[in-house]
């Protein structure tokens, strides 16, 4: 639709009661409601429109202006929350100064401990990766895997990869360094988007789960949630030395290794692979 100004504005508006519509209501005390958003606008728009909810704004993107704008103009009722303090930081450096809550993000050590595992592990070790290739626009770090396989090769003796959810486009590229034979054939396998029950079976096959996401702004500030998705399920991680995974990590003893690094990956690969024999050793 060619309608220049009104498009955009119809789009927005279609943005807007989407974002009300699908914002989290969960029923509090006082015959309150608690309504959970990830919108600055619908946060402000709900506070507009209701006088009896606890709203909090749960941020995962730092605010543009036009949200800025609304957000200094909360009158109380809603509740900022955000991952960390650099985060935090931020918003305080726009403008915004309502209260800013920060989640606690650290997970127990046994998430992260190969020889707490009551696991056997596979030979070669089924290495998973459950997303996307991409992000609001930033590359997640996949190249990284078709890079190790083309220079060493031998890897598929120890691991294969198993990539869960990434998009056409990458599958294709997979598949085209496996037809051309420019890295060995059964390294790589590939599976479309699954429903959830789907997927929490699926990742069961992981004996090890890879995090390969870079340094950015975006993924700074955001929640490293596949960590705790991973960890949840039991699966031990090797995932790239950033500022976010090294914050839910902590200071645990676990392997990361650099970004975009071939070398890297492959060391932690030679440190993570567990003998089959003896399943509790890292």
């Amino acid at each position: 639709f060619r309608l220049g100004i009104f498009s955009k504005l119809a789009f927005l508006l279609s943005q807007l009661v989407f974002g009300i519509k699908s914002s989290r209501i969960i029923n509090g005390k006082y015959e309150k409601n608690i309504v959970i958003t990830r919108s600055p606008i619908v946060a402000a728009v709900i506070e507009s429109l209701s006088k009896s909810s606890i709203i909090m704004l749960e941020l995962h993107h730092l605010p543009n202006v036009v949200e800025i704008y609304f957000m200094k103009r909360f009158n109380g009722a809603v509740s900022t929350v955000v991952t960390n303090e650099d985060f935090k930081n931020h918003i305080r450096q726009l403008g915004y100064c309502g209260s800013v809550a920060i989640i606690p993000n650290v997970a127990p050590d046994t998430f992260h401990s190969l020889s707490k595992l009551d696991k056997k592990f596979g030979s070669p070790l089924c290495i998973g990766y459950a997303g996307k290739a991409t992000s609001s626009g930033n590359q997640n770090g996949l190249q990284v895997i078709l890079d190790l396989l083309v220079k060493y090769p031998e890897v598929i003796s120890k691991a294969k990869f198993l990539l869960i959810g990434c998009e056409e486009e990458f599958n294709k590229h997979v598949k085209s360094y496996l037809r051309n034979k420019i890295i060995p054939q059964g390294s790589v396998s590939t599976i479309e988007h699954l429903p959830h029950d789907d997927l929490i079976r699926k990742v069961q096959e992981f004996d090890v789960a890879l995090i390969p996401y870079p340094e950015s702004p975006y993924f700074n500030r955001s929640f490293p949630i596949k960590i705790v998705e991973m960890a949840s399920a039991g699966i031990p991680i090797l995932a790239t030395n950033t500022k976010a995974h090294r914050r839910i990590l902590g200071s645990l003893s676990v392997p990361l290794f650099d970004l975009n690094s071939v070398e890297s990956l492959y060391t932690c690969l030679l440190y993570t692979s567990p003998s089959p024999r003896d399943r509790t050793r890292s």
